[in-house]
């Protein structure tokens, strides 16, 4: 979701400078030197707008991966995301229920430490996928899809609302002082 919303930061960056080339008046095409460094400037404003945009998507991007929170009102949850597993089946049994709801526990009840065998390199099923294992998946698939989905909406909408403050309001708030202040240079 990086790339996307960052491409919407420099899409509306090249825009604000189309803007800002396609902004002047037949009274400023008679002052040639100075349309040239009111537009000099309008690109500097632009450009010191863009830093300031691309890190705060790029930080949205960062808190959304840092939690993910299991309590939002449109998470799928546990259950949710359990029992659309189980529609989707033809035949679901009891018994296949409760094997795949069981969770297996690392604790040590004396507080030891308990330590566990390295990870290999490359994993490979040794055979097809047991029931468990392809209900397991479909749980796994359906909590992250509700997640992801969850996490798009919400940078659907704050992207474009920050790109409005860092760059669009920032840029139109700064420029007449700018410009004023280059004129009298």
């Amino acid at each position: 979701l990086e790339e996307p919303a960052l491409q919407c930061v420099s899409m509306v960056f090249e825009e604000l400078k189309l803007l800002a080339s396609q902004s002047d008046s037949p009274e400023m095409r008679r002052f040639v030197g100075l349309r040239e460094k009111m537009l000099e400037v309008a690109h500097a404003v632009i450009r010191r707008s863009l830093q300031p945009a691309s890190n705060m998507v790029s930080n949205l991007i960062r808190i959304e991966r840092e939690y993910i929170n299991t309590d939002h009102p449109d998470f799928i949850g546990g259950l949710g995301a359990m029992s659309c597993v189980q529609e989707a089946r033809p035949e679901s049994s009891p018994k296949a229920t409760s094997a795949s709801t069981a969770s297996t526990s690392l604790s040590n009840e004396a507080g030891d430490v308990i330590q566990l065998p390295p990870v290999p390199l490359v994993v490979m099923p040794a055979e097809a996928p047991s029931e468990r294992e392809h209900m397991d998946t479909k749980l796994l698939k359906s909590l992250l899809l509700s997640y992801f989905t969850i996490v798009k909406r919400k940078l659907i909408d704050s992207v474009p609302k920050t790109i409005m403050h860092f760059m669009v309001n920032r840029v139109q708030e700064s420029l007449h002082a700018e410009c004023i202040a280059a004129l009298y240079q």
